[in-house]
């Protein structure tokens, strides 16, 4: 994809990221369960509300908030789904019940996640 874009022009460029992005999304939203790529490759330590992820394969460090912290963790002993992660959102709200707001957060958190690299669909 990298020869890719340094062959289009700009604007084609720019439409073909929208469209990648549009398809992790839709890959985000057709997909039921996660987990976290390679556990052993992180090194994760929380701090108040933060949880600090190391990644000895990338050498960046990510910082997360609460809910993300949650989820990260939650898929760092195994795979979970969306309405599974979203009673994690639900918790963090102090709901007792998940709703349609909590699945669009997690779905952001995935998101994050992906973008990251860190988690990654389970394969059917």
């Amino acid at each position: 994809m990298v020869n890719l874009c340094r062959a289009l022009d700009i604007q084609h460029q720019v439409a073909l990221v929208a469209i990648c992005g549009r398809l992790a999304r839709l890959e985000i939203a057709g997909n039921d369960r996660w987990q976290v790529m390679r556990p052993q490759r992180l090194s994760v330590r929380r701090w108040d509300d933060e949880l600090w992820v190391y990644d000895d394969h990338s050498g960046d460090t990510h910082i997360f908030e609460d809910l993300a912290g949650q989820v990260l963790e939650r898929l760092h002993d195994t795979s979970a789904g969306i309405d599974e992660l979203s009673l994690l959102g639900a918790a963090s709200a102090g709901k007792d019940v998940a709703d349609s707001h909590c699945a669009a957060q997690i779905h952001d958190v995935i998101e994050l996640l992906c973008d990251t690299g860190i988690v990654k669909p389970v394969l059917r």
